[in-house]
């Protein structure tokens, strides 16, 4: 996180050369992101406990973000989309927080509320304040953090989460839903390094550097991914963090005895079904 501040700060200098910007990536970068990523996570935590699950540990990773480490006991893989959205949506009252405080600094006035704030800062500054700049970048923030990890469909993403939740829910193996999230999250660890790169040349916006560095990660654990994938062997896909949970091993436990029926020669009892051979099925429930 440290290393990504510093880069926002050296690049915001480089570029722009101006106090008040310098000021104002310091504001988005330090409490506004931290308290952003911190609510993000803690509404993971409280769809975990709600769902009947426990929390592990909370720990910080390089980006900023909070990675929440829990199961859900209960065996529901419907659990996990409900638990990956619950983080995105903690967004929306965070929008409303400052949009509530763009209204108040401006009187209700939302005729300045404008996004290319990074070539005029001066001239937008000294024209509506320094806070309602905060406001209006503090509600951009939100909402890009909001469509981005409930619309971009890879891992480590909550939209990837919640993809792999509904793939194996709707039948599909879990070694076919690993390849397809791999699969998916390079392609789009490429696309997204690609557009942060033509961001930050050609806008000359800071954001772009970390966009590359989300691509990066990205990039990373899709690769991690697709090493499970192409093992073929499905305690190393469940031993990968997405799929290391109680939910998942119950839904390939049942597959695998789908897969093998019983048979046993019992006598005729007058059925359709020839007397040397029955089909005995088996009926799992998770309690």
């Amino acid at each position: 996180y440290f290393i990504l501040l510093a880069i926002e700060i050296f690049t915001a200098i480089l570029i722009h050369r101006v106090p008040e910007f310098v000021l104002l990536t310091l504001i988005i970068y330090c409490p506004v992101l931290l308290m952003s990523l911190a609510l993000h996570e803690a509404g993971h935590c409280m769809a975990t406990i709600f769902c009947g699950g426990r929390i592990r540990s909370v720990v910080i990773w390089p980006l900023g973000g909070f990675t929440v480490c829990g199961v859900v006991e209960r065996g529901d893989v419907l659990d996990e989309i409900w638990v990956a959205m619950a983080g995105p949506f903690m967004h929306i009252p965070q929008v409303a927080f400052w949009v509530a405080v763009y209204a108040f600094a401006s009187g209700g006035d939302f005729s300045e509320f404008r996004k290319d704030v990074d070539l005029d800062v001066l001239e937008v500054v000294d024209k509506v304040g320094f806070l309602q700049v905060v406001a209006q970048q503090a509600c951009i923030l939100n909402a890009a953090l909001f469509l981005f990890n409930l619309g971009v469909p890879c891992y480590p993403l909550d939209c990837g989460r919640c993809l792999a939740a509904i793939l194996v829910s709707s039948g599909w193996s879990i070694h076919t839903t690993c390849w397809i999230l791999s699969i998916l999250s390079i392609f789009v660890g490429f696309c997204l390094s690609a557009w942060g790169f033509w961001v930050f040349i050609f806008i000359r916006s800071t954001g772009g550097i970390f966009m590359v560095i989300v691509a990066c990660f990205i990039l990373h654990f899709g690769q991690q991914l697709l090493a499970c994938a192409r093992r073929d062997n499905a305690v190393a896909t469940l031993n990968h963090p997405l799929f290391d949970q109680p939910c998942y091993r119950v839904v390939h436990r049942a597959a695998m005895l789908r897969t093998e029926n019983v048979f046993s020669p019992v006598a005729n009892t007058g059925s359709d079904e020839p007397a040397e051979l029955t089909i005995r099925r088996t009926r799992v429930t998770v309690v």
